[in-house]
């Protein structure tokens, strides 16, 4: 027997955990974004109306990132294993 890791899900269920990950990522890159346009750009016309919907943006994007980015680590779970090459037996590490 050999020591392995196999993925708990088949491979269309990891498919759609690896396409979650776009959203994720892209979240992160817009809340980076805006966060680089407020601290270079500082534009004291703006009312606080106007920090508070970026706030509420910034914070929209942190949520989505952080729940796309669980669901997509769910999904693409790998699991440890003994294989057994001869029959194909597996017996969980834990």
């Amino acid at each position: 027997m050999i020591a392995t890791d196999i993925p708990v899900f088949n491979s269309v269920i990891r498919t759609i955990g690896a396409i979650l990950l776009i959203p994720s990522a892209l979240a992160v890159i817009g809340a980076v974004l805006t966060v680089a346009v407020l601290i270079l750009d500082p534009r004291p016309e703006f009312g606080i109306g106007h920090w508070l919907s970026v706030a509420a943006g910034f914070v929209g994007a942190v949520i989505v990132a952080l729940v796309a980015s669980l669901i997509s680590w769910l999904l693409l779970m790998r699991r440890d294993v003994y294989w057994c090459r001869r029959c194909g037996f597996l017996l969980s590490r834990a």
